[in-house]
């Protein structure tokens, strides 16, 4: 019988709280082993959210190549769990920060969240990134004006 993840994380825990079952003398292998590939068996079946085509990609740009798909899944599923992280860090300072604004202002209106680049800031600073906001943004390229592209060329000479 196949589980998902979440049954295997589950057992997985149930599992390591009784002691007596991992000591040595015991015949089979390891439990460590055993949840191992399960796991790997769970993995040929997920799909993670990062595409495997992505994970390849970067895996491949790093120097790191390898066949298995279920260690590219491994490193995909990390890879989320690391975002996934990020993201909710990001949402528990966009929230203290609102609730502070709101003590402030006394409003109780609006309950929508903003996520600000302050509050990714803020979280990925707990994990040793720094990111800086541009100082400015547009909405076009750089460039020449492309009002000298858009009228009639005449035959036989270049722009």
């Amino acid at each position: 019988k196949r589980m998902s993840i979440k049954q295997w994380y589950q057992r997985r825990v149930r599992d390591s709280k009784s002691t007596a079952r991992n000591q040595k003398g015991m015949d089979g292998p390891p439990k460590e082993i055993v949840d191992i590939e399960d796991f790997l068996l769970l993995m040929e079946e997920y799909q993670p959210t990062i595409p495997d085509e992505v994970t390849a990609y970067y895996l491949n740009r790093t120097g790191f190549n390898c066949d298995d798909i279920r260690v590219k899944r491994m490193v995909a599923l990390a890879a989320q769990k690391f975002i996934s992280d990020i993201a909710n860090d990001a949402l528990q300072y966009c929230k203290m920060r609102q609730s502070q604004q709101k003590s402030h202002s006394k409003e109780k209106g609006d309950k929508k969240l903003i996520l600000t680049i302050e509050d990714l800031q803020q979280s990925l600073s707990e994990y040793g990134i720094s990111i800086k906001k541009p100082e400015y943004f547009t909405d076009r390229v750089a460039g020449p004006s492309s009002s000298s592209s858009s009228q009639p060329k005449e035959k036989g000479k270049t722009p």
